[in-house]
């Protein structure tokens, strides 16, 4: 693929650029002068880094019981795994770097340029800052993962529902599908988060890409290997691919309330026609789990699909709003949705505690004095039968 080339701005580009300008001057100007909302502003990070820091023990605990051997045979206790696992991951990074989940890039796949060293280099090539670059592109990996994972689980109980009966679904469900499934998951994610990175990031001697003229250097400073990226790759990017990147984030958005409806209904008409047992009831709280599992990721997830599309017409919306001062009020509820994905990640191990039986009995066989107890029944019942044997048997000789 050819790096892109500069392109001019015309008229309307321009009348755009100077609206983008006065929109964000008149927002700084204000941010600073209200300090109520630069009290909201702090006080909400402040409390969602120190819930994330909750979350991250409490979600560690959470994985402990889900690799338990009566849960890790399950396909939706699996896919919860896989979703557990994105959101440990995702979380220590927000911890280690919390300006990641505030950054918004206008990029659809953000890249990280080195502004702190200094790299005498042509115009056309920008330094990479690699460890940023690394936490980044994972961050928006990991967040992606724990979104389609959830879809996908809530897909493939709502199908099992819908054809209890089906071989094809059944086969679908089975450990060794779930496996493959999340694997095929992540390669695509993984893949376009960082496809245009081979296509256009070079790894160069520092010598052979920097200008006729430079200020002086040491030589430690100029003989190193960059990598870099050509300065009009950002701009084609957005030409590109920015209407992509805004379809998949709404996406969330549309299909979470359809997957909803469609577990409410067939839950609702599995209701009427159970029978009291408890292998069904065991069925209908594994559609509950699931059922209260996709609302939750629906209002964290949604609000951010919302957003996306509201950040693609971000020049229209501009140019309405022109003459009224909305910028303090989309900020301050765009603050807001890194704690609600970090309350929905919290609610996961809520909902299966109240709503999963087989959960609350892994959490017990963690614990010794359960096993205890349990040894104890076992013995007891070995010590009845071993007794009523020996009766048995004396009777027997007696006969």
């Amino acid at each position: 693929m050819k790096i892109p080339k500069n392109d001019y701005f015309t008229d309307q580009d321009q009348e755009d650029y100077d609206i983008m300008v006065e929109y964000y001057e008149n927002y700084y100007e204000d941010n600073q002068s209200d300090e109520a909302f630069n009290l909201i502003d702090n006080l909400s990070v402040e409390i969602n880094l120190n819930l994330q820091v909750l979350t991250w023990f409490i979600n560690l605990f959470h994985l402990i019981v889900l690799t338990r051997k009566q849960l890790r045979s399950n396909a939706i206790f699996i896919f919860m795994i896989a979703i557990c696992i994105s959101d440990l991951i995702n979380l220590a990074l927000c911890n280690y770097d919390f300006d990641l989940q505030y950054t918004d890039s206008s990029v659809p796949r953000k890249i990280v340029p080195d502004t702190v060293t200094y790299y005498c280099m042509k115009d056309k090539w920008m330094p990479i800052y690699i460890e940023g670059q690394i936490r980044s592109t994972v961050f928006e990996v990991t967040k992606r993962l724990s979104v389609w994972f959830a879809i996908v689980m809530s897909f493939i109980r709502t199908i099992s529902v819908i054809f209890p009966m089906s071989n094809r679904v059944q086969t679908v469900s089975s450990p060794k599908w779930t496996l493959l499934i999340i694997l095929g998951i992540t390669v695509v994610w993984l893949i376009e988060h960082t496809w245009h990175m081979p296509w256009f990031y070079r790894y160069f001697w520092l010598p052979d890409i920097m200008p006729k003229f430079c200020p002086w250097q040491p030589k430690t400073e100029t003989q190193v290997h960059v990598l870099v990226f050509p300065e009009t790759l950002t701009n084609w990017l957005i030409e590109n691919f920015d209407i992509v990147e805004t379809i998949l984030k709404f996406l969330p958005a549309i299909l979470y309330p359809i997957l909803t409806v469609f577990l409410l209904c067939q839950l609702s008409a599995y209701k009427r026609k159970r029978q009291k047992s408890v292998a069904s009831e065991k069925s209908d709280n594994t559609n509950l789990l699931v059922l209260v599992m996709t609302i939750t990721f629906m209002l964290s997830e949604g609000t951010s699909g919302f957003h996306g599309l509201i950040e693609h017409y971000r020049v229209n919306w501009m140019r309405w709003t022109r003459g009224t001062n909305w910028t303090l009020y989309i900020s301050l509820i765009t603050l807001q949705f890194p704690t609600l994905r970090t309350v929905n990640v919290l609610s996961h191990v809520i909902i299966c505690l109240i709503m999963s039986q087989a959960y609350r009995d892994a959490i017990k066989s963690l614990f010794c004095c359960f096993k205890k107890e349990k040894n104890k029944f076992s013995a007891a019942t070995v010590v009845r039968k071993s007794t009523s044997v020996s009766k048995t048997s004396s009777l027997a000789t007696i006969a």
